[in-house]
C-alpha cells in the first residue's frame, strides 16, 4: 500500500511560464525545431550582461568575496542603490530602508510573508504577472481589477476607490507591465495617488524591474515621482533580470520602510540568508555606472517589434497582434481561433492554451498562453528573445499553421 503524506496546497503552485517552458523543452528534446518565445528573458548573442557587470563579478570571486555577507546586503552595495533611487525618485533611503534579495520574485515572496495575514486582501490589476502564489499560500486573497483593453489594461483611479475595502492592505502596481506592455503615465500616477491618500490603510508594491525598457519616446514614471509622501508605504522591487539581461544571476532588491525592510530581511535570513556575494558586486556595477548600452538595446527591441507585430497581423488570420510600448512582450489576440478546426476535425481551439498547444507542435514557435495572466479574452504572449530574422521566420510559420486550418 502507498503511503501518502500531506501536502500543503499552498505551496503546490509553481510557475506556469516556468512550466510551460519546461513542456516546450521536452519538444526539443525529442528533436523538434522550437522558435521559443515563452520565457521573459534576452537572449545572447545581442543581449549579454554588460562587460563591467560581468568584470566585476568575476573580481569578487578572484579577490575571495565569497563568503557570507550580511542577509541585506553589502554596505557598498547598498549605498549605490541608494543613490540609484535618490536620482530617480529624488527621495532620500536610509541605509535601514533597502535590502538584496535573490531577484523580484523573492522581494514579493518576502513581502508577503511578512506583511499579509489571514484575509488580508491584495488589489492586482489585471492582466498581471502571477503574483497568486506569493498571495495565497500566506494566507491572502487575491482581489483582481479587470482593466479595459481600451485603457490599454491599467487600472483607472475610479476601479482603484470602487475595489478597495476595509479588508485591503495591499495595491500592486506593475509598471512596465508584464505581460501587457502598457505602461503607466504621470497623469494617471496623479489621480490613482489622490484615491491612495483617502484610503491611508493600503499599501503599495510597485514592481519596476522594466523600468528602462520604454519604447517610442515615452517616459517611464513611478508612482513615487508623483507622490513622494506616499513613500513609507511604498516597497519598490527591481532588479538586474531584465534591464542588465541576468535573470541568472537573481540579484533583486527592496526599498521601504525601515520596519518593513527589517521584517523581509528577517524572513530571508531563515530562507536564503544573503544573496550570492560575487552578484552583490555585479549589482553594484550595474546601478553605479552609465547606461549608454540601453539605448541600443531598445533600438533592437523596437526593431524586433517592428517587424514581428505587422508581420502576425498581415500574414495571420485570426490572430491580431498589439504593439507593446515597454517590456519586450507582444500581446496577440486569438480569440477568432474559436471558429477554426484542423481539416482531420481532432483540434479545436477552445482555449488560448489549445492556440499556444497547436503553434508549438504545428508551426514549432512557443509562445505562452495568456490564462495565468488573467486575461478575460484568449491571448498569447509572445517574448521578443529572438533575432529579427527569426522572428520573421516565425510568423511564417505561424502563416502557414494557419493555412492548414478550416472554418468550423
Amino acid at each position: 500500500m502507498t503511503q501518502v503524506h500531506y501536502l500543503n496546497p499552498r505551496y503546490q503552485q509553481g510557475s506556469p511560464t516556468l512550466n510551460y517552458a519546461a513542456k516546450v523543452s521536452a519538444l526539443r528534446a525529442e528533436g523538434r525545431d522550437i522558435l521559443e518565445m515563452v520565457l521573459g528573458e534576452l537572449q545572447p548573442p545581442f543581449f549579454q550582461v554588460p562587460a563591467h557587470i560581468k568584470d566585476a563579478m568575476c573580481k569578487a570571486i578572484e579577490t575571495n568575496r565569497t563568503r557570507y555577507t550580511d542577509v541585506q546586503g553589502e554596505k557598498e552595495v547598498l549605498e549605490v542603490i541608494r543613490a540609484k533611487l535618490e536620482r530617480d525618485y529624488k527621495i532620500s533611503y536610509s541605509p535601514t530602508e533597502v535590502m538584496l534579495s535573490n531577484g523580484v520574485k523573492q522581494v514579493i515572496d518576502n513581502l508577503f510573508a511578512v506583511a499579509l495575514e489571514a484575509g488580508d486582501e491584495v488589489l492586482i490589476p489585471a492582466p498581471c504577472w502571477v503574483y497568486k502564489p506569493n498571495i495565497t499560500k500566506y494566507g491572502g486573497v487575491c482581489k483582481f481589477i479587470p482593466c479595459s483593453k481600451d485603457n490599454n489594461y491599467k487600472v483607472t483611479a475610479k476601479q482603484l476607490e470602487e475595489a478597495i475595502t476595509t479588508q485591503t492592505k495591499w495595491l500592486i502596481i506593475n509598471s512596465p507591465n508584464n505581460p501587457t506592455g502598457s505602461l503607466y503615465t504621470r497623469e494617471d500616477f496623479v489621480q490613482i495617488a489622490e484615491v491612495l491618500r483617502r484610503n491611508p490603510h493600503v499599501r503599495i508594491l510597485l514592481d519596476e524591474v522594466y523600468e528602462q525598457l520604454v519604447f517610442d519616446g515615452h517616459e517611464f514614471c513611478s508612482l513615487l515621482t508623483v507622490a513622494p509622501d506616499l513613500k513609507d508605504r511604498v516597497v519598490v522591487a527591481n532588479g538586474i533580470s531584465k534591464v542588465y539581461a541576468g535573470t541568472g544571476l537573481r540579484g533583486g532588491f527592496a526599498a521601504g520602510s525601515e520596519e518593513t525592510i527589517f521584517a523581509m530581511t528577517n524572513h530571508q535570513s531563515i530562507t536564503t540568508s544573503s544573496i550570492c556575494a560575487p552578484v552583490q558586486w555585479a549589482m553594484k556595477a550595474a546601478y553605479g555606472s552609465d547606461d549608454d548600452f540601453l539605448e541600443a538595446w531598445r533600438a533592437e527591441l523596437q526593431d524586433r517589434r517592428d517587424a514581428f507585430v505587422p508581420g502576425i497581423n498581415q500574414q495571420v488570420g485570426g490572430l491580431h497582434a498589439i504593439s507593446p510600448m515597454s517590456t519586450f512582450y507582444v500581446r496577440i489576440e486569438c480569440g477568432d481561433w474559436k471558429n477554426l478546426i484542423t481539416q482531420d476535425g481532432e483540434t479545436t481551439f477552445e482555449t488560448d492554451l489549445d492556440v499556444a498547444d497547436y503553434l508549438a507542435e504545428k508551426a514549432g514557435v512557443a509562445m505562452m498562453f495568456g490564462a495565468p495572466f488573467n486575461y478575460q479574452e484568449p491571448m498569447l504572449r509572445a517574448s521578443l528573445n529572438l533575432p529579427k530574422s527569426e522572428l520573421e521566420i516565425a510568423c511564417e510559420r505561424i502563416a502557414a499553421a494557419r493555412n492548414e486550418l478550416v472554418t468550423r
